[in-house]
């Protein structure tokens, strides 16, 4: 195997591999710790299939109960699942910790370096 088809195999490995985080230890408050969200709107995570949307979401009735118990709750958005984390922190992850307990894989940072190493390893030994 060529040179350009190794480097070429390992980036779409990197780029498959790198998924937006999906977090769901998320407890719920209403103003998020960051002064864009205010009372009776909730700080949310929405995610769908391995697209992750950030934002503010107004808290509804059944929204209040899942601020309280805190988690996530399945519901449907525009006809597709949507998983909705509701958040106390900036990151909405409550930290690195849980994002990476949740999301293992090496940052696109290492995979990228991982492939330029390989890359080099493949043009000394030819």
């Amino acid at each position: 195997m060529g040179q350009p088809a190794a480097l070429t195999i390992c980036l779409v490995f990197v780029i498959r591999n790198v998924v937006p985080l999906k977090c769901y230890h998320c407890q719920a408050k209403s103003d998020c710790s960051f002064g864009v969200c205010h009372q009776g709107i909730a700080c949310v995570t929405a995610t769908v299939d391995r697209y992750v949307s950030k934002g503010c979401l107004e808290a509804t009735v059944s929204d209040k109960r899942n601020l309280t118990a805190g988690g996530c709750v399945a519901s449907r958005w525009f006809g597709s699942m949507a998983t909705v984390c509701y958040c106390n922190d900036r990151d909405f992850c409550n930290g690195t910790e849980n994002a990476r307990a949740i999301s293992p894989r090496p940052p696109l940072f290492f995979l990228a370096l991982a492939c330029v190493l390989f890359a080099l390893s493949m043009r000394i030994f030819l």
